[in-house]
């Protein structure tokens, strides 16, 4: 058997019309000599649970989805569990496997031969590839020292995460997917299967990890001479469906069983896998069907048996079997009661009555039922969280109302409304997919109370507020995220387009010559002025440099005028790049060192260097939107009241910002592009620094942005001093106001996090408890942990006194 896994193939990029580049696969499922399907990809649609799926036929912890990122982990290996190549290895079957390290860390000792590439280098397209298939040659013409081939490409989910579905580089990248099958295909005897699929889908924007039909549609081809007398009538290419279902969606488990009856050996103890009924007619006898069938069925029912051992094993009494008996259509209540009929007729019944049909109607009732009962959790532990983050959450409250002087009671009463309110929302599924909505409409609210209030006092302080109501109207229109409206235009898409990139990148000239200004002004305005020019030209165009190669070098739409400032290098070699990321990185480095060192007032200037990383970590359609966010801050700073006031509305504009750049609380929304800038190998801590700043790139601007305004404004400085007598000290002052703006935010986190491990545990049995519920808690735990923790706390705390 050669087992061909195309990281992230979608079904469309396989079978559809519109996107399919893949003739030969297409010939052969013409020809009748190829099964296609889609294969349903449980989520989390991430590599290690999916090949954890595949090989076992079980439902993958979630924590899996986590640890698919850590290279190095060994906590997740499947050494000790049954699947279908520790059966194989039973049998004395030679197992070859080349691509992603990640089958290494999941089965060590199982290869006879190996040759692992590691997976999360996305930046790499081709290399990647070519690791694996230098070897094809070698191992298609010594056939007789394996028995399983593995081959497991990487650089097609590379392209989606750079690129997305609509890359220029997917159907290229296909076309060579689609040889690499020919050649297998046409070099290996009537005796081999080649089994070709994707481990996972991809959503629009490249990305996966969520319950989107693109992620969860993967796709799945069983190719073999032997099938053609089977007489499939399938054709292909075909018209994409709505929910990207070509030919039958079946669950990515059904292979282990189907493999398992194919090659003789007996299914894996926990597979949940139903063997595939287009096959059944290998078997010419209906005894021998039924055999496959029944062994299928005994497996399945030992799983019903451990799982449920009260209702599922106990006897059924003779009213039971009686009403059994008389069900045709066995329409019962609980699916316990109907898996238990089922199985009593195929106990009870002589063998050769028992018909395919019962048993297939059982394999899948059974299938559906485990799903449903395979995820565990620990309870206790989650109590004892939930416990802790109440305490937290009433101590933080008596702090706020209690310890905090100069602070109005109505205020007080706003962010406790507003962190009770997001707390209750944690309840909802939809509240939770959709929570973009809440801090758009909060931000909104909070502009118009913001206007009302000023508004009586001085007309100019008004506009000031009507200008940034329309600054957010226009930012939560960038992106468009969440899971209704997803897909919906935006004006990022907008500016994507080809037609447009004269647009989008004209918006990008603007920005960067701003901030070249900004850069010059505040943070190298004590040196010469010339040679505070050239290092403020040298830091933000390096960055400029970067962003410009990266997008042509993509694919991204660049317009001539743009391509003329180019530096040539070969996309398979992009050392280039790397060395310019890296320049980038440097010149932001050595700039703060120095306003460290040397400014009166660093916060200003170190929040604008600050900003050319921030942008440098960013998708280029999003880098106009800091336009938006540097006006905001501008009429921000004017209004200052209070260190609470101004608190509140910056943790509003955190999470507007960090939704409005396309995130969402979907794992699917985790942005790779630029986890790996700069980056020439992989390296678990660099790379999870990266991917956390490229994705928190929002809420860390407008934290320190947040800290440079209320440090730096006189107006809070002296309502301090005036409000109490022995604040006079500068230090003290400071540290007063710091600890205002942490108490804010500790306390809206605290009552959060309760809320959704609240709900998480009040809901552990709800159907979106895995895809909605479990993916709000990771990214909770990143808001609590790294960005109020690290960023909001401990270096805000350290960059206070400067």
């Amino acid at each position: 058997m050669v087992f061909v896994v195309v990281d992230a193939m979608r079904s469309d990029f396989a079978f559809s019309e519109e996107r399919s580049n893949m003739p030969f696969l297409h010939s052969l499922i013409n020809d009748g000599e190829a099964l296609p399907l889609t294969g349903h990809s449980t989520p989390p649609t991430v590599t290690l649970p999916r090949i954890k799926g595949l090989t076992t036929g079980s439902t993958p912890n979630f924590l899996d989805a986590i640890l698919n990122i850590a290279e190095e982990d060994r906590s997740s290996t499947l050494a000790g569990q049954d699947s279908w190549l520790s059966q194989m290895r039973r049998i004395n079957k030679r197992i070859h496997m080349l691509g992603d390290d990640t089958w290494q860390k999941l089965f060590p000792g199982m290869f006879e031969k190996t040759d692992g590439t590691q997976s999360f280098f996305v930046s790499d397209f081709t290399e990647v590839d070519n690791n694996v298939t230098r070897h094809i040659d070698s191992e298609l013409a010594s056939p007789t020292d394996w028995d399983v081939l593995i081959l497991h490409y990487l650089g097609l989910d590379h392209i989606g995460h750079k690129g997305g579905p609509d890359s220029v580089f997917m159907p290229t990248k296909q076309k060579e997917m689609d040889d690499i099958v020919k050649k297998i295909y046409q070099q290996v005897n009537d005796d081999t299967l080649v089994v070709l699929l994707g481990d996972h889908g991809m959503n629009e924007a490249g990305n996966h990890g969520g319950s989107s039909h693109g992620e969860t549609s993967a796709a799945m081809a069983l190719l073999s001479r032997k099938f053609k007398p089977l007489g499939f009538k399938f054709k292909s290419p075909i018209p994409s469906p709505e929910d990207l279902t070509f030919y039958r969606r079946i669950q990515q488990a059904d292979i282990v069983p189907t493999l398992a009856g194919l090659f003789g050996f007996p299914i894996p103890l926990n597979s949940l896998g139903v063997f595939l009924p287009e096959l059944l007619n290998l078997w010419k006898s209906e005894r021998d069907q039924r055999a496959i069938l029944e062994q299928n069925a005994f497996q399945l029912a030992n799983i019903l048996s451990k799982t449920y051992s009260e209702e599922f094993s106990g006897p059924l009494s003779a009213d039971s079997q009686m009403f059994c008996e008389s069900q045709q259509d066995f329409t019962l209540d609980s699916d316990i009661e109907l898996m238990k009929c089922l199985w009593w007729k195929i106990c009870t019944e002589d063998a050769a009555d028992v018909s395919t049909d019962l048993l297939y109607r059982f394999l899948y009732n059974a299938q559906d039922v485990l799903g449903k009962a395979s995820s565990n959790y620990k309870e206790s532990d989650m109590c004892k969280a939930l416990v802790m983050l109440l305490v937290a959450s009433v101590l933080s409250v008596l702090y706020f109302v209690v310890g905090l002087a100069g602070v109005s009671a109505p205020l007080k009463c706003v962010l406790i409304i507003l962190s009770s309110v997001y707390c209750a929302s944690m309840f909802g599924s939809s509240l939770v997919e959709e929570e973009h909505h809440f801090w758009y409409w909060g931000a909104t609210g909070w502009v118009a109370w913001s206007y009302i209030i000023d508004s009586r006092k001085r007309f100019k302080n008004g506009t000031n507020w009507v200008i940034c109501l329309i600054l957010v109207r226009i930012i939560r229109s960038w992106n468009q995220t969440g899971q209704k409206y997803a897909g919906a235009p935006d004006i990022a898409k907008y500016l994507e387009l080809e037609e447009n990139s004269t647009i989008l990148w004209s918006l990008i000239g603007i920005y960067y010559g701003s901030l070249l200004e900004r850069v010059w002004k505040n943070s190298f305005s004590n040196v010469n002025r010339m040679a505070g020019f050239v290092f403020s030209f040298m830091t933000v165009v390096s960055s400029l440099a970067f962003k410009m190669n990266m997008a042509y070098h993509s694919g991204e739409a660049v317009p001539k005028i743009v391509e003329k400032f180019l530096i040539p290098m070969d996309q398979q070699h992009p050392e280039k790049l790397i060395s310019l990321a890296r320049m980038s990185f440097l010149s932001v480095g050595v700039s703060m060192l120095y306003q460290l060192l040397s400014l009166k007032r660093p916060l200003t200037s170190l929040s604008y260097l600050l900003e050319v990383f921030l942008v440098t970590q960013s998708r280029t359609r999003n880098i106009p939107i800091f336009i938006l966010f540097n006006l905001m801050r501008t009429y921000v700073r004017r209004n200052v009241r209070d260190v609470t006031t101004t608190a509140i509305f910056i943790l509003i504009l955190q999470h507007v910002s960090f939704f409005a750049l396309g995130n969402s609380n979907s794992m699917a929304s985790i942005d790779l592009a630029n986890a790996y800038n700069g980056v020439s190998s992989y390296n678990i801590a660099i790379v999870g620094i990266l991917t956390f700043l490229s994705n928190w790139v929002g809420p860390i601007y407008w934290s320190f942005s947040g800290l440079a305004i209320i440090m730096e404004s006189e107006t809070l400085k002296n309502k301090m001093k005036d409000s109490n007598k022995e604040l006079s000290d500068e230090n003290l002052s400071r540290k007063n106001i710091l600890t205002t703006k942490i108490i804010v935010t500790q306390l809206f986190f605290s009552v959060a996090s309760a809320g959704i491990m609240g709900a998480c545990l009040a809901l552990k049995h709800h159907l979106f408890i895995w895809t909605v519920f479990s993916p709000k808690l990771l990214y909770a735990a990143s808001w609590v942990i790294l960005q109020h923790g690290l960023i909001d706390t401990i270096l805000s705390t350290v960059l206070s006194p400067l």
